[in-house]
């Protein structure tokens, strides 16, 4: 019976709490601090996690086996933002219109769209829009929703599948919808 119990509130801990990967080091020589937060991802056949990037950019950068962030035709990466750290953000609606705007400012001829929403294992809903060049530049996805972790801490989550080609865009869509809803 102990152990019943234990297993139950082991359960629901994992269920009501982010997992998100928090690390602080001193980052060089002047003594700065550096700062990483990202979402902890599911394995997924075929995807790997590179290190480097994710350290270099704070995100949990993920490429197709045998290829890296910066080689790969289509990358995923989660990114775990500290509400704390966004105080003119009052709003999850208002964090997407800001990254929205971001996008936009890089490349004024991207297509916007909300499309259908995703629901992680967790239970998470994410806002997904799509984010299409017209002419030149990356074919994005990126879903949006807001996180608790076990310590109380508070940040707004974003996924992002970005490819270089239409065709790598959607060949990876099924995998990076995968990230998503298996994220816990």
């Amino acid at each position: 019976m102990k152990y019943l119990f234990i297993f139950i509130v082991l359960s629901f801990s994992c269920v009501l709490s982010a997992e998100i990967h928090r690390e602080t080091t001193v980052c060089n020589e002047s003594g700065e601090m550096c700062f990483y937060w990202w979402p902890k991802l599911p394995r997924i056949e075929g995807w790997q996690q590179d290190n480097r990037n994710s350290y270099r950019y704070s995100l949990n950068a993920q490429a197709p086996v045998g290829f890296n962030f910066g080689n790969a035709e289509s990358v995923i990466y989660a990114k775990a933002i500290y509400k704390l750290r966004e105080p003119d953000t009052k709003s999850l609606e208002q964090f997407i219109t800001n990254d929205k705007n971001r996008f936009l400012k890089t490349n004024p001829e991207l297509s916007i769209k909300e499309i259908l929403a995703l629901t992680s294992k967790s239970g998470l809903k994410f806002r997904c829009y799509s984010f299409i060049p017209k002419i030149n530049g990356n074919w994005e996805r990126a879903s949006y929703s807001e996180e608790k972790d076990a310590d109380g801490n508070e940040y707004y989550l974003v996924f992002v599948l970005s490819s270089r080609t239409e065709k790598a865009y959607k060949s990876s869509m099924v995998t990076y919808e995968k990230f998503v809803t298996e994220y816990e």
